[in-house]
């Protein structure tokens, strides 16, 4: 997975991860890596549980994010969603239905969610201010 070091002489925390400096972290979360002020010391990764990795950038107006059947023959059941708002606001929904509330994302909010049985077919991202950045993993658990 790739790994990013804190070569920073201040503690870096984002989306409910700290990294003092010196340390180095392995994710396979999409992180602005540079913005946030470590270094991508490595891109190989060791198993790939990635689905969707992604970073959506608008103005305003709403986008759809699709969470596929199927993944190189494997079914897409159990899988998990990390939302990371980098900049601006928007709103996130998940599916379609009155019953699934709305999550708001400010820039360095994050929010997580397992989907045990495939309870999300799709991400629906609403940008709210011009500029607005949201970064969005999908992987299986």
């Amino acid at each position: 997975m790739p790994r990013y070091k804190n070569e920073t002489t201040q503690m870096i925390s984002f989306n409910g991860v700290t990294v003092v400096p010196g340390q180095t972290i392995e994710t396979d979360l999409y992180y602005d890596h540079a913005t946030l002020g470590l270094t991508k010391i490595s891109d190989i990764p060791c198993y790939n549980p990635v689905i969707i990795s992604q970073k959506f950038s608008g103005d305003s107006g709403t986008e759809e994010v699709l969470i596929p059947l199927e993944v190189n023959g494997r079914k897409v059941e159990n899988f998990s969603v990390d939302v990371y708002c980098s900049s601006g606001s928007a709103k996130i929904k998940y599916n379609t239905t009155s019953f699934d509330p709305v999550i708001m994302l400010y820039t360095g909010d994050g929010t997580k969610e397992n989907c045990i049985g495939r309870l999300v077919d799709k991400i629906i991202l609403e940008y709210l201010e011009v500029g607005t950045e949201v970064c969005i993993t999908v992987k299986f658990i």
